[in-house]
């Protein structure tokens, strides 16, 4: 059909680094019948991709309005309403994703990173370690369980961890970044270096790892790196708070109130 046709090509589009061109694609499919499941959902994660994100919202919403019994859409709609920041309403969704489909183990990975961030580190392991029960291989969720860890002040585990993970998936860019942060946050700002440019090295656009090196290189002294990439981080991030503090904190260090 027209709109499987359009869909296959969006789908070819997406992976190969062209979300625009899937974008149209999905978009001309969705002209031919607009009940087609799939090209809602796939829209939904282009349109996430290219951070139109209330759009996003809506299609995802539409396929589950089309296929109520759609694990995926609800994961795929918790994760764009985690990136809106709106915890509580992604929580509901991945619940939904997780009792539709009890071997999601994306889904209860994701969902214990939302307990997590919520502050439910009881909940949020419990929820990582069942999506390890399903993958033991998965490495997003040694990371995030890692990350656990470190918000519980046990850094042997949180470092154990997320070396687990970068023993999976070395390019796992996100864990090079928590075990700086697991550093960092012992004070060990010359060892944390090391992993947050390692972490740029394969996400340049990474806004947290440019204001966590920002950090380690304000505290090893390093001035002008430190505010580059706090600048960088707010570049990337306009609305990540942390780097517009710790670049105040160090432009008043210097005598700069402006």
């Amino acid at each position: 059909s027209h709109v499987q046709a359009w869909s296959n090509l969006g789908i070819v589009l997406y992976n190969h680094g062209d979300i625009p061109g899937s974008i149209d694609a999905y978009r001309k499919g969705l002209q031919h019948d607009s009940n087609h499941v799939d090209s809602h959902n796939n829209l939904g994660n282009s349109l996430r991709a290219n951070g139109q994100l209330e759009e996003a919202v809506f299609h995802f919403n539409e396929a589950i309005r089309l296929k109520p019994d759609y694990p995926h859409a609800y994961s795929n709609l918790a994760n764009v309403l985690k990136d809106l920041g709106r915890l509580s309403d992604a929580l509901a969704a991945y619940d939904q994703a997780v009792s539709l489909d009890e071997n999601y183990f994306e889904a209860w990975n994701n969902r214990g990173a939302t307990l997590q961030e919520l502050g439910d580190l009881n909940g949020a392991m419990t929820s990582i370690e069942r999506a390890l029960a399903l993958n033991s291989n998965y490495a997003d969720a040694w990371s995030n369980l890692g990350n656990v860890y470190r918000d519980l002040k046990d850094f042997d585990k949180a470092t154990e961890y997320l070396n687990r993970s970068l023993n999976l998936n070395s390019t796992l860019f996100m864990a090079w970044n928590n075990l700086g942060v697991v550093y960092k946050d012992q004070h060990q700002h010359k060892k944390a270096l090391a992993y947050f440019e390692k972490a740029l090295e394969l996400a340049p656009n990474y806004a947290e790892a440019h204001n966590n090196l920002g950090h380690s290189l304000d505290k090893h002294g390093k001035i002008d790196k430190a505010q580059k990439h706090y600048e960088d981080s707010i570049r990337l991030k306009p609305g990540y708070a942390s780097p517009y503090n710790n670049l105040g904190n160090l432009l008043q260090n210097l005598g700069d109130t402006n």
